[in-house]
């Protein structure tokens, strides 16, 4: 069997990579989540598109093969009235006979499938090498439908769905007695609380990934309208934080050159000429000439995060309100023409046993190598819509966010020497934990030191100018020490 030239394992690509090849493939929009969350392993949701497949059973080729099902989709459309197929592709017309009208049966799923790799492989031969799932295993079948997708509500790798529209349902338990079962079993393993060692909470980590119906997600034009009223405002963050980062990078590069005269060979090339035509050549110019003179968004890398939970409407002078600040935020730095990533936090605080258990809950809307384009802000709409309603145990604590910033700074910086460092976060206005927390206590001021410290680690690891548009609760801010970053960030009545 011949190896391809490129890796076969789903976990290699981001699901917006897999949504391109999935588009190629079936030439019309689609959109892909990799998740072990259903109950089946391959799942093709024709009305929008969306295909949920789980890469620790299928691989790149089950993907190929299911977007060219997806190709189908014009037949697929009348499969509730559909039995078979005749062997020169004609469809038999029948009744279910007591099959769910929203499911394709599987009949009908193993002729479309089975025609997709024959046709597969007569276009690209060595794809029969490559085996999948769909391949490997005879009975193996894409679980196809038309509207609504079953999807459960915690799985066994610590990863879990934020869906959202009337075209996917939950099994019907309650997601925080299946994430708790989870802890039970070990599945997420847990850890003290940072900044809360002493009070006996424990924390772990379960990644979300948001799956919107794209016929139900409110259209990314809405957010285009509530900045309207903004646009002031938001031209003067961009042209501050432009002007800002750049004045600090001349003046950085500054400190690294040295005094004197040096050779620029733009200059020398045309000293010739500016001989002959009698004007005076000069070759040489002030080192310092060579400082940074203008924005240049290739040095600068972003990442944005956001706590869900402070996503209400309402305007920018509102103090309450941290919705439009987010968004204004969030598109100064698209203005700004950067790279960026964008992680919203959906935490929450349940009782296992006895003793609580803070489940940090992150979000990845955007990867910074992806571009801010309408599924980007259709992304960020539907995390709004959920968001606006209350959610079950919310929590929010800052010090496990700012760990998960830096990693994820770590991850987006790799890709480039970027000279500016934009690590931008908006919390909840509300104490953290106010709860469970005294505020005479001095967790605040461990909380906040610790923030300090994750602050201090990845600014070390990545010297450069940091812009500092932070967002953080009065409480965490007044137990800053002086001169520490906490500090220095902004508050709501600020």
């Amino acid at each position: 069997m011949d190896n391809p030239m490129f890796s076969l394992d789903l976990n290699s690509y981001t699901p917006r990579q897999l949504a391109m090849i999935v588009a190629t493939v079936c030439e019309r929009p689609a959109q892909v989540v990799p998740t072990s969350q259903c109950g089946h392993p391959l799942v093709v949701q024709l009305r929008d598109q969306t295909i949920l497949i789980n890469p620790n059973i299928c691989n790149l080729v089950d993907l190929l093969i299911t977007g060219w099902v997806v190709r189908y989709r014009p037949e697929l459309r009348h499969t509730r009235k559909v039995r078979g197929m005749t062997e020169d592709g004609k469809l038999v017309w029948t009744n279910f006979d007591g099959v769910d009208p929203n499911d394709v049966s599987p009949e009908v799923s193993f002729q479309f499938t089975d025609r997709a790799i024959k046709e597969l492989g007569d276009i690209y031969p060595k794809l029969s090498g490559w085996r999948g799932w769909l391949m490997r295993d005879s009975k193996a079948l894409p679980h196809i439908v038309w509207d609504q997708i079953d999807v459960g509500d915690a799985t066994a790798d610590g990863h879990g769905l934020l869906v959202s529209g009337p075209n996917f349902a939950t099994n019907g338990r309650s997601t925080i007695d299946a994430v708790a079962d989870a802890i039970r079993r070990n599945e997420l393993p847990v850890k003290p609380l940072p900044g809360l060692e002493d009070s006996g909470i424990c924390w772990t980590t379960r990644p979300i990934t948001l799956v919107s119906s794209h016929a139900s997600a409110d259209n990314y034009e809405q957010i285009e309208m509530q900045l309207k009223n903004e646009r002031k405002m938001l031209g003067t963050i961009t042209r501050c934080r432009m002007i800002r980062a750049t004045d600090m990078l001349r003046a950085s590069n500054s400190l690294d050159l040295s005094a004197g005269l040096e050779i620029n060979s733009d200059r020398l090339a045309d000293a010739v000429a500016d001989a002959v035509a009698g004007i005076p050549p000069r070759p040489f110019e002030n080192r310092d000439d060579h400082r940074v003179k203008q924005y240049d968004p290739d040095q600068h890398i972003g990442v944005f995060g956001l706590d869900a939970h402070a996503l209400k409407p309402g305007s920018f002078l509102d103090p309450g309100v941290r919705q439009t600040m987010a968004l204004i935020l969030i598109k100064s730095l698209e203005q700004m023409r950067m790279a960026f990533s964008v992680i919203a936090f959906r935490d929450v605080l349940i009782e296992v046993d006895g003793r609580l258990v803070y489940i940090h809950q992150p979000i990845k809307i955007k990867c910074d190598a992806a571009p801010p384009d309408a599924a980007f802000w259709r992304q960020l709409q539907t995390l709004i819509k959920i968001s606006s309603s209350k959610c079950e145990a919310s929590a929010s604590w800052p010090p496990v966010h700012f760990l998960t910033l830096a990693s994820e700074m770590n991850l987006a910086a790799r890709h480039g020497k970027y000279s500016a460092f934009h690590m931008n976060y908006v919390s909840a206005r509300a104490a953290p934990m106010e709860s469970i927390i005294d505020s005479q206590s001095d967790r605040y001021r461990r909380a906040a030191d610790h923030i300090d410290m994750t602050i201090r680690k990845i600014e070390r690891q990545h010297s450069g100018h940091w812009d500092d548009f932070r967002f953080i609760c009065k409480e965490l801010k007044l137990g800053g020490r002086k001169g520490g970053a906490v500090s220095q960030m902004s508050d709501y009545h600020s």
